[in-house]
């Protein structure tokens, strides 16, 4: 272990197999960064196009590398579909360290479409 203030598990050959303390995934932050492009793309645009999805998928992991959090490899998915009154669910499978890599999801609907947005922070060792 590291002795300074940023309590740091350094690995045998030092390298660092935790993020410093401060520095793991933000999951409320990055549901509120969700939350925050939904609103910027569905305003002005409520309407289904085929490129809906990639760029809500490319401006969340834009938002995400600005967080600057070191060693972190994101993945962002996002289902955009019609909106007629039947149910759908989504879900997706993962193998982690749960104590270093994290995840957020945020979903809207409109009158005509439903978004729903899945971001993955994985910690690089």
């Amino acid at each position: 272990m590291a002795a300074s203030s940023k309590r740091q598990e350094v690995s045998e050959t030092g390298f660092a197999v935790r993020p410093p303390f401060g520095k793991r995934f933000p999951s409320r932050d990055v549901a509120a960064i969700i939350r925050e492009v939904f609103k910027l793309r569905l305003e002005s645009n409520p309407d289904y196009d085929q490129d809906l999805g990639y760029s809500i998928a490319r401006d969340i992991r834009d938002r995400l590398k600005e967080l600057e959090l070191p060693r972190y490899k994101y993945m962002v998915q996002v289902v955009v579909g019609e909106n007629s009154g039947e149910g759908v669910r989504v879900g997706t499978r993962c193998l982690w360290d749960a104590s270093t890599d994290g995840m957020a999801h945020e979903s809207m609907t409109s009158d005509k479409l439903f978004v729903t947005a899945m971001a993955f922070g994985v910690y690089l060792y």
